[in-house]
């Protein structure tokens, strides 16, 4: 299926240019593998991740004045629109360890870096209506964790309005409530104030992600999708299922919290949402497993029409990777084994990997102009 351009849920394709201080971006580097923990942060890997290729890295250095911002967001644009048909672009990289000031300040410049896209070609989403059926890739910008309400002493509602009416002022439209550990949004379960935002969230037809989220929460979030029918309102946009996670010796303790278990699976496709499976380890040791679970869980009920790719390129250790260094090979690579060995037609292939993120993006991101505070009421059993 090498004629196919990917749709994914997650990717991360924007790192904050904070530490340009350091050689690689003042000299062509041997891609130093070893920025960040496990490599995350060179900025050479995230490019290449996005299918540019390493000539034009290379050349980009030529020029005497390094690796600008400017020549980033261009080659990154490039590769996106020549290999995307639709992506949700991450702009939150946990490590970086933003306060609120800063994250709104990364969530505008991620904005424009994408409008600036438009000028050749590249859709910024806005709402669902804005994916055309054309061959113009779409962009959706989304933030992984609202952990940034952490540093606030005093909570209330109106900082919550505050903080996620300014991140959907500057485009964003998929919130995750939690990365992993707890925080006045999500401990072991949403709290009090966790509710309201996902109530929020969702009433002004944005999306929640529930990836990172986890276990209680990832339930409470579900419990409330059920109660008010609102599961078309929520994404788990990169991950695996938990026994899938469990298989890498280095993360099968963490298995639990960053998976999901078969049942929360069937849940989530039953209510409508929408499940995006990595395409790299921790996830997935090798393609072969990949491919296996996706045959396993295209046979739930819904599953066919409710699984899609959120490879989470830009983010990924190169020694996470399995086989597939970019967009184009996941397509390639996967399209062929799904095809070869689970001999699935050309037209699931095509949903899987192109077609159900795209088409469930544009159903379901309802936001209509404005986000407002939206009067409701959240029955005592959330609280």
């Amino acid at each position: 299926m090498s004629e196919l351009k990917l749709s994914s849920l997650h990717d991360d394709v924007r790192l904050p240019f904070q530490r340009q201080q350091e050689c690689e971006y003042s000299q062509y580097p041997d891609l130093y593998p070893d920025i960040g923990r496990n490599g995350e942060h060179s900025v050479l890997q995230r490019m290449l991740q996005f299918g540019v290729e390493q000539e034009d890295c290379e050349a980009a250095y030529e020029t005497g004045a390094g690796m600008s911002e400017k020549a980033y967001e261009t080659l990154v644009g490039w590769a996106v629109k020549d290999q995307y048909g639709f992506v949700v672009a991450s702009i939150y990289d946990e490590w970086n360890k933003l306060d609120r000031t800063a994250m709104e300040k990364v969530a505008e410049e991620t904005a424009w870096m994408v409008a600036r896209w438009t000028l050749d070609g590249v859709r910024l989403v806005q709402r669902g209506k804005d994916i055309a059926d054309s061959a113009a890739t779409s962009v959706v910008v989304s933030i992984e964790g609202l952990h940034l309400l952490d540093g606030v002493k005093t909570l209330n509602e109106y900082d919550i309005d505050s903080m996620v009416g300014s991140l959907v002022m500057n485009c964003v439209r998929i919130f995750g409530i939690q990365y992993g550990y707890h925080t006045p949004l999500a401990e072991d379960g949403l709290t009090p104030y966790g509710y309201y935002a996902v109530d929020q969230i969702i009433r002004n037809g944005l999306i929640v992600d529930l990836a990172h989220s986890l276990p209680q929460t990832r339930v409470d979030i579900l419990d409330y999708a059920e109660d008010y029918a609102k599961g078309s309102q929520i994404a788990y946009t990169h991950g695996a299922p938990s026994e899938a996670i469990a298989k890498d010796p280095a993360f099968a303790d963490k298995a639990e919290k960053r998976g999901l278990r078969d049942i929360e699976i069937k849940r989530l496709m039953s209510l409508g949402g929408i499940v995006g499976l990595g395409v790299s380890r921790p996830f997935f040791q090798n393609q072969d497993q990949l491919a296996e679970t996706i045959d396993r869980l295209a046979q739930f009920p819904h599953g066919i029409d409710s699984l899609a790719i959120g490879a989470d390129f830009g983010g990924v250790p190169p020694s996470f990777l399995i086989g597939m260094k970019n967009p184009k090979e996941v397509c390639s690579r996967l399209g062929d084994l799904l095809a070869g060995r689970f001999h699935f037609s050309d037209e699931h292939i095509r949903k899987v990997l192109a077609e159900n993120a795209k088409t469930w993006i544009r159903t379901n991101l309802a936001f209509s102009k404005d986000y407002r505070m939206k009067k409701g009421h959240i029955p005592k059993r959330h609280l």
